[in-house]
C-alpha cells in the first residue's frame, strides 16, 4: 500500500493492459456459478484481451488519459490512504474531509462484507453509495433469484458537517450496511 511519500502525480500514470486485464472482468462480465463451463473462461480470456487492446490503441495519449485516468488514480490513492486509517475515527475523519468537490474514495466494510463509495457532491454534502461485494453464499450456490447484482444498491447524500462527527459517521455506517448488506456475510461453523 503507497505511502504518503511514495504517491505519484497523475502525470506518470499509465494505462497497462495488465491493469485493463484486472479491472474489466469486475466490469463488465456477469459473477459465475461454480459449474460453469471452463468453456466460457477462454471466450472471456480472448474478449478481455480484445478490449484491453481496443482501450490502448484508441484512447492512448487522448482524452481517456487526460480525463479517466487521473480520476481513477486519484480515487484508488484515496482508497490506499482510508485503508490504512481504518481503526482510527479521527483519521477517517480527516481523510474524508480532504476529499475534494467530484472525488472519490472506497471504504470495505468486512462484516457486511460490502462497499461504500464516498463522493463529495458539493462543499456541503457526500453521497454515499452501498453495495455488496459479493452474493450471499446460499443465493450462489441455489441459484435462486439473479445473480447480476445492481449497483449501487442504495445511494444517500448526507451534510458533510452530520457525517464527519464521529459518533454520528459510526452509527450511518453501521446503520446503512445493516439495513441493506446484513446477509452478505453469513456466518456459519461446521
Amino acid at each position: 500500500m503507497p505511502k504518503m511519500g511514495d504517491i505519484r502525480t497523475e502525470n506518470d500514470v499509465t494505462l497497462s493492459a495488465s491493469l485493463l486485464q484486472a479491472i474489466i472482468p469486475h466490469v463488465l462480465f456477469p459473477k459465475k456459478l461454480p459449474q460453469e463451463d471452463e468453456q466460457d473462461d477462454i471466450v472471456e480470456s480472448a474478449l478481455l484481451k480484445t478490449i484491453a487492446q481496443f482501450t490502448q490503441e484508441t484512447f492512448s495519449g487522448g482524452e481517456f488519459e487526460k480525463n479517466a485516468i487521473p480520476s481513477t488514480t486519484t480515487t484508488m490513492l484515496n482508497w490506499a490512504r482510508l485503508q490504512s486509517t481504518v481503526g482510527n475515527s479521527f483519521s477517517l475523519n480527516d481523510e474524508l474531509g480532504q476529499l475534494q468537490e467530484g472525488d472519490s474514495t472506497v471504504l470495505y466494510i468486512h462484516q457486511q462484507n460490502c462497499t461504500i463509495i464516498f463522493t463529495k457532491v458539493d462543499e456541503s454534502h457526500m453521497r454515499l453509495m452501498t453495495f455488496r461485494a459479493s452474493l450471499p453464499n446460499e443465493e450462489i450456490m441455489s441459484a435462486a433469484g439473479s445473480l447480476r447484482a445492481s449497483y449501487p444498491e442504495t445511494t444517500e447524500i448526507v451534510p458533510i458537517s452530520k457525517l464527519l462527527l464521529s459518533r454520528t459517521f459510526s452509527r450511518h455506517i453501521q446503520a446503512l450496511t445493516l439495513q441493506y448488506c446484513d446477509l452478505a456475510m453469513p456466518t456459519s461453523r461446521k
